[in-house]
């Protein structure tokens, strides 16, 4: 008797300590359903974490687009004393996370957080981890909230208007460049350096901008293809998957730009004949004013490769002076693309900006452009047959993987030499 009396007083304090109680429990899911009309995975997806007196509830859940779970992260924020009010995205910006194989979320602002799943106080204490195992709510890392600044953007940001983007399956996986200034073209003088990565000149952004991880995939490319009026473009015997796309024109990318944007509810970045839009859908030059998704300015790739506000120095090849550490080119490719995100990343965290494929970029071609190029966030808009790739590619020698190397072909030409990753503007 004794025994029992002492297991129900552990189960009654138990529950008092961690204010939970079934009763709780399936009035937060009540109004939690009746208020917003779905029921956000109170079983199973997340662990839950009921705090302290007053239940006060800080759940992050993950929802899901296209049948493809781990993609959108919420904040919502529930309690016993007024279970009426359902706040949705509370002073956080963590909507359109982004999501890999580390459990990486990256916010919208461009924080990144290891957090797989996890429930916290965020007003007063941060972001908590889970441990390696989710047995037990240990706090295994916490990342501080926002500074009083980033608040107060926060919420002028909060009065303009805006439409909900959901993150598919389909979209590549961005890391934000905080605008900067850096010296663009041959600035080690390198001698395998070219005319066209002359003069050496001062470039600043002033905004920052999303980037592609990875090149663009076969995978991410082929569910593009599978609407209709878009062709497949061939793997050259090489295999698909997680291979950079090849054999795509200048003008297919941008359509598959367009086609990610539509499909994530954000304004086409082009128009039929390639000229940029705003998010208005108005032909535009200034690349600040593109809301969707697009290709890097030749300023902009390089700015990245080079590790962009993360730069730790000039390093001859994107993240280091060691090409076999970062690039499949001629003398290690064994003649053939490889799977992205193989070799060392640069100092963003971005894969294969030197070798593997080329990239598609923005601008126009011009060998001479530098001598006259803005220096405020550079792009040649010129009506040129010719487009700019940046990179080298596995067929290519080593100087060809140098970041400041850059080289055009025809927009309406795909080769099994030439890719593209993404951006856009923040």
């Amino acid at each position: 008797m004794k025994k029992l009396t002492l297991i129900v007083l552990i189960v009654l304090i138990s529950c008092i300590a961690f204010g939970f109680s079934d009763n709780l429990y399936r009035q937060l899911k009540r109004g939690a359903d009746n208020l917003v009309g779905r029921r956000y995975d109170f079983s199973g997806k997340v662990l839950q974490w009921l705090e302290g007196e007053g239940f006060d509830v800080y759940m992050i859940y993950i929802s899901s687009y296209y049948g493809y779970t781990d993609q959108l992260i919420r904040l919502a924020v529930l309690s016993e004393a007024s279970v009426e009010k359902f706040i949705d995205g509370d002073k956080i910006t963590i909507k359109q996370a982004q999501y890999n194989d580390n459990y990486k979320y990256i916010t919208v602002r461009g924080d990144e957080y290891i957090v797989p799943y996890f429930i916290a106080d965020y007003k007063t204490e941060g972001f908590l981890t889970w441990g390696s195992t989710y047995g037990g709510n240990q706090k295994t890392e916490t990342v501080s909230p926002p500074s009083k600044e980033e608040e107060e953007e926060e919420k002028e940001e909060e009065k303009k208007p805006s439409v909900p983007v959901p993150v598919t399956r389909y979209t590549p996986e961005l890391v934000l460049v905080k605008g900067g200034s850096f010296q663009m073209g041959n600035t080690r003088n390198d001698a395998e350096g070219r005319d066209d990565e002359k003069p050496v000149h001062s470039v600043k952004f002033t905004y920052d901008y999303y980037i592609g991880r990875y090149e663009v995939t076969f995978d991410e490319y082929d569910a593009y293809c599978d609407e209709p009026g878009a062709s497949m473009p061939d793997a050259s015997g090489w295999g698909r998957g997680d291979k950079p796309v090849i054999n795509v024109s200048w003008e297919e990318a941008i359509e598959y730009c367009n086609w990610l944007s539509e499909n994530e509810l954000l304004a086409k970045a082009y128009d039929s004949k390639g000229n940029l839009l705003d998010k208005n859908g108005n032909k535009t030059e200034d690349i600040t004013q593109v809301e969707g998704y697009r290709l890097p300015t030749e300023a902009e790739w390089e700015y990245a490769a080079r590790g962009g506000h993360k730069s730790r120095g000039d390093y001859k090849y994107s993240g280091s002076n060691n090409i076999d550490a970062v690039s499949w080119y001629k003398d290690n490719s064994n003649r053939e693309t490889h799977e992205v995100g193989r070799k060392s990343s640069n100092e963003l965290g971005l894969y294969d900006m030197s070798g593997n494929v080329w990239e598609w970029c923005q601008d126009a071609y011009d060998e001479e452009f530098y001598d006259d190029s803005p220096r405020d966030d550079p792009v040649n808009l010129g009506d040129f047959y010719y487009h700019a790739v940046r990179g080298g590619s596995w067929r290519n020698s080593a100087g060809f993987s140098r970041v400041p190397y850059r080289f055009g072909y025809h927009y309406s030409d795909g080769y099994n030499y030439i890719g593209f990753r993404i951006a856009r503007t923040k």
